[in-house]
C-alpha cells in the first residue's frame, strides 16, 4: 500500500504540477503525532479497564469499548486542536452538518394550534 500511495503521488505531482510536499509532509507527521497520542491514550485506557471488561459480561465489555471510542475521540480532538491540525475541524463541521440536517429546528412551526 506504500508503494501504491507513492506511485499516486507522483502521478498527482504531475498532473498538478506540483503538490506542496512540504505542507503535506507537515500535516501527516501533525496526523500521525496526534493519532500515535490517541492510541496510547485508548491503550493505556484498556489496560486499565480490560480485566474489568473481561470478568463483567457482554454489556460491561460494551460500556468499557463505547467508553474507549470516547475517550479516543476526546483526545484526538485535544491533540488536533493543540497541534493545529485544522482537518479535524472541517471534518467535525461536516459530521455534525450531516447528524442535524435530518433534524427540525426549534422554530420550525411544531407546536399545537
Amino acid at each position: 500500500s506504500v508503494l501504491n500511495a507513492s506511485a499516486l503521488l507522483v502521478l498527482l505531482h504531475r498532473r498538478l504540477g506540483g503538490i506542496d510536499g512540504g505542507r503535506l509532509a507537515d500535516r501527516l507527521g501533525r496526523i500521525c503525532l496526534a493519532a500515535g497520542v490517541m492510541g496510547a491514550a485508548v491503550a493505556a485506557a484498556e489496560g486499565m479497564a480490560g480485566d474489568l471488561a473481561a470478568e463483567g459480561g457482554l454489556l460491561i465489555e460494551a460500556l468499557v469499548l463505547g467508553g474507549e471510542i470516547m475517550l479516543g475521540l476526546v483526545v484526538l480532538a485535544a491533540a488536533a486542536r493543540l497541534l493545529g491540525i485544522a482537518e479535524l475541524d472541517e471534518v467535525r463541521a461536516q459530521v455534525l452538518g450531516r447528524l442535524l440536517a435530518g433534524r427540525p429546528s426549534a422554530g420550525a412551526g411544531g407546536g399545537a394550534s
